[in-house]
């Protein structure tokens, strides 16, 4: 397993995906499609359902049914919002847009 990656589990230890850093440094987690049980050591290599960066809800352990919620961290949330402002610039101040 790649050392920069780190098990992201449900409440009773099932592995529902893993979380690495990318180059920015933002937490990316890869969920995988069904979940590994540690203690389990052959079969299939886990198949990932999706790369998430920011909020998940809820994620159901398909060994257990526990769910687990994904909360992005401040690095995340300053990354989106850089991100958004470059989709939807506001109005700059020398403009005068917005004053009257």
């Amino acid at each position: 397993m790649d050392k920069g990656l780190k098990p992201w589990r449900c409440p009773n230890g099932h592995i529902l995906g893993y979380v690495r850093r990318n180059g920015n440094g933002i937490r990316q987690l890869y969920l995988l499609r069904e979940a590994v049980d540690p203690e389990e050591t052959e079969g299939a290599p886990p198949d990932v359902a999706g790369v998430i960066e920011g909020f998940m809800p809820s994620w159901k352990c398909s060994k257990c049914g526990m769910v687990r919620t994904w909360i992005p961290g401040q690095e995340t949330l300053a990354e989106i919002l850089k991100q958004m402002r470059g989709l939807h610039p506001g109005p700059s101040p020398q403009s005068g847009e917005g004053s009257k």
